[in-house]
């Protein structure tokens, strides 16, 4: 079951912004996006999975790690909590 607050509307929609500025190949707003989608939610795994994306994509592969380990952190703390 999922618990909605005020913030995952806001969350949601930097999430998509993001994603369509990454297919617009507009990778730092992206990011950005992302971020302040973290920023809202930081204990949801999706945002840092889309930020880790789009570090890829751009081929910033050492500044994605640590967002794929925090990604991978969260889901497993969701996944034992279900």
């Amino acid at each position: 079951m999922f618990d909605f607050d005020a913030n995952d509307g806001a969350q949601l929609a930097e999430i998509d912004k993001g994603a369509a500025l990454l297919a617009l190949n507009r990778g730092l707003e992206a990011i950005a996006c992302f971020d302040r989608a973290i920023s809202l939610r930081p204990g949801d795994s999706s945002a840092w999975n889309n930020k880790v994306y789009a570090l890829f994509f751009m081929g910033q592969y050492a500044a994605a790690l640590p967002c794929l380990e925090e990604a991978q952190r969260l889901g497993a703390t969701r996944a034992a909590e279900e």
